[in-house]
């Protein structure tokens, strides 16, 4: 199966008590669409996975022309980011390629633990591009270890990414 959100605005404030919370999706168990959607509010995990955009992809994805706002402040124990928090490594095998096109955060973005990114954590395959992506926030605590960097106002263009990163 399949699922697509398009044009979608999240302006209230989401939080689990454990694990996979999402401004749009908390977890995509089958493959996904999200284009042009925006969080403008709080994402907050007890635990694990918190992203602007998906907390954990089970799933491919394409994530088009999505906004994580300054106002998306994205935390969780460990795995947060702007767009996508975590995919699980053990799937990985199994997930169909994925894009994050043409999309940017500028929420600040917390881990207690570790593992947090501007746009995505735990990027372990060649099934994911990220291409024409922003980071307008320098406010990432315990960034994910062996991250791409993207300070402030930089931008990912044409990156397909063919080990382990987070970006």
């Amino acid at each position: 199966g399949e699922s697509e959100l398009t044009g979608c605005r999240n302006n209230g404030s989401v939080s689990v008590s454990n694990e996979n919370a999402g401004g749009m999706i908390g977890e995509a168990t089958v493959n996904v669409k999200i284009k042009r959607c925006t969080n403008n509010a709080p994402v907050g995990s007890g635990n694990m996975t918190a992203a602007g955009m998906v907390g954990c992809l089970r799933k491919g994805a394409d994530i088009i022309s999505c906004i994580n706002t300054e106002k998306g402040v994205i935390s969780a124990g460990q795995y947060a980011a702007g767009m996508i928090g975590w995919i699980p490594q053990k799937i990985l095998v199994h997930v169909p390629k994925s894009n994050i096109k043409n999309c940017a955060n500028s929420g600040e973005i917390k881990a207690r633990v570790s593992d947090c990114a501007g746009i995505a954590v735990n990027l372990d395959n060649d099934k994911m591009t990220v291409v024409n992506c922003f980071n307008g926030t320098t406010k990432i605590a315990n960034p994910a270890s062996g991250s791409i960097e993207i300070a402030e106002g930089d931008y990912v263009i044409d990156s397909v990414l063919d080990e382990k990163y987070s970006v």
